[in-house]
């Protein structure tokens, strides 16, 4: 009983310590494929590095670029020899509308002090004749809105 009290003390110990000893949160952006033949579909991913509550500003699609398909969300964490990360994962998939090269929106995080913005590669899409264009309806682009993450 002794020893199994002090290893759940031990490993409270060891995590809480992990968790402190976090770096800075960092963005990245990465797309897959890169290039494309209009009509196909493309992931775009962001990725929030050691940021677990970091508030993260999502890109703006604009409408008659893009047609978002869906998206997709996950989470991970690990301690590996006492060293806690973590990462979140926000993915798109979206079928560019116009062929050439197409340049992505980018998504923020809000870190202490300042804002950390994500580029994600260009796309290059080549004309399909025989793709047929969505209507699509010209909106207006709504606000960004802050995405809070859940502490892991």
């Amino acid at each position: 009983m002794k020893s199994t009290l002090l290893a759940t003390c031990l490993f409270t110990l060891l995590a809480a310590n992990a968790c402190s000893q976090q770096p800075e949160p960092t963005l990245t952006a990465t797309v897959t494929p890169t290039e494309i033949s209009l009509g196909e579909d493309i992931t775009v991913s962001f990725t929030i590095h050691n940021g677990p509550n970091t508030p993260f500003e999502e890109p703006e699609w604009d409408p008659n670029r893009f047609s978002v398909k869906g998206t997709f969300q996950s989470s991970n964490i690990s301690i590996i020899n006492g060293v806690a990360s973590s990462s979140i994962n926000y993915a798109y998939t979206v079928s560019p509308l116009q062929a050439g090269i197409n340049e992505l929106p980018t998504a923020s995080i809000l870190t202490q002090p300042k804002k950390r913005t994500a580029q994600p590669p260009n796309v290059h899409v080549h004309p399909n004749p025989n793709f047929q264009q969505p209507d699509v309806p010209v909106k207006s682009p709504k606000p960004k809105r802050k995405i809070p993450t859940s502490r892991i």
